[in-house]
């Protein structure tokens, strides 16, 4: 005999009582025992440790899902290996996995431990904003995933968290209520499958600014000067337009949160006189912004006045004015007789001979 191998025979000789002893071509061993089976924060691998039998020349570590949607999957690996790392697997999903010992013939196996890897982040990215909300959204991530959690840094999460209906793949939620117009909030989200948790995704969002409310002020016949107070919540900077396609508006930066603050802007050198002029401001909070705009006038070149006359009976009437330099004259008829004829004059003279040809008609003069 070899060793100190069990006898797997007994058996009787003519000598006599003779105990014979057969070879084995293997040796019976313990099953491996499994100590844990760890995902380590990976969402696509799984690490298995465990404490190898004595005696063993071989192991295999074999795994499936445990939802039995797959087949099993093995690695051979010594006898004396006492761990193993998963690749290749699905984020949020539970595993069986199962180490066997062999020796020769025999094998023993273990029972089955479960481990599930790391569910998948989400790509978080902003959807909306408003003076007193901000959005966020994403698409349904890669593997299994059971709920979601979100948070707000302010306001009211809306829709509630958790979100337990995972059957869509885009999701927004929403905080609402924020107290300050054109500050940073943001949210974050989670994934859970199972007992484990994803990364968390947060994104930073911007709430738009308020809008400035504009007042107009002096004005000559090339300028006009607009004010503002500046509107509650937050921001960085006013950008200020004085007319239509302004390549030069004007920067006011570093205004911060300072409500009681009013600003005044003049913009001058116009080229008309009493004409109206698109006038904006530009309220900007990080890459939000939003636009406040009027129409602003230039005065008129010098005096102005009106003369009305009405005629019954004649079938003229002669006006005779004497008149400043560079006047502009309008004949306008009135609503209740309209004279499509009469046309707006131009006069560069001192003095201009007007004629209304019709009876009955009532015109003005401005």
């Amino acid at each position: 005999m070899e060793g100190n191998r069990p006898c797997r025979h007994l058996g009787l000789s003519i000598l006599g009582l003779i105990l014979i002893c057969t070879l084995q071509d293997s040796v019976a061993i313990d099953a491996p025992d499994i100590v844990t089976v760890e995902n380590e924060g990976n969402t696509d691998s799984l690490k298995v440790t465990w404490t190898p039998p004595t005696g063993a020349t071989d192991q295999v570590v074999t795994w499936s899902p445990a939802d039995g949607s797959g087949s099993d999957t093995s690695f051979g690996l010594s006898g004396t290996a006492t761990e193993h790392t998963i690749p290749g697997l699905t984020p949020g999903t539970l595993y069986n996995v199962t180490v066997t010992a062999q020796n020769g013939t025999d094998e023993t196996s273990d029972d089955s431990e479960q481990g599930r890897t790391k569910p998948s982040p989400v790509n978080l990215t902003e959807s909306g904003a408003t003076n007193d909300s901000i959005s966020a959204e994403w698409t349904k991530p890669s593997g299994a995933i059971d709920q979601y959690t979100f948070s707000c840094s302010e306001g009211t999460e809306d829709p509630s968290s958790p979100i337990t209906d995972v059957s869509s793949n885009m999701y927004e939620v929403s905080c609402v209520g924020l107290s300050a117009a054109g500050a940073d909030y943001t949210i974050t989200v989670t994934s859970l499958s199972g007992n484990e948790i994803s990364n968390e995704s947060t994104t930073t969002i911007t709430a738009l600014p308020n809008m400035v409310h504009i007042e107009a002020g002096d004005a000559t016949n090339s300028s006009f000067v607009a004010s503002w107070n500046h509107p509650e919540g937050e921001m960085d900077s006013f950008q200020v337009f004085c007319y239509e396609n302004d390549t030069a508006p004007e920067e006011i930066s570093d205004v911060g949160s300072n409500s009681t603050y009013m600003y005044e802007v003049t913009c001058e050198s116009l080229p008309t006189a009493g004409t109206g002029y698109q006038f904006s401001v530009i309220s900007i909070s990080g890459s939000k912004n939003v636009t406040s705009e009027t129409v602003l006038y230039t005065s008129k070149l010098g005096a102005s006045f009106g003369i009305r006359l009405y005629y019954f009976h004649t079938s003229s009437c002669n006006i005779w004015l004497i008149l400043g330099p560079f006047c502009n004259i309008s004949l306008v008829p009135m609503q209740h007789n309209p004279v499509t004829h009469l046309q707006p004059l131009h006069v560069h003279l001192r003095q201009h001979f007007i004629t209304c040809i019709s009876s009955g008609v009532f015109c003005s003069m401005i």
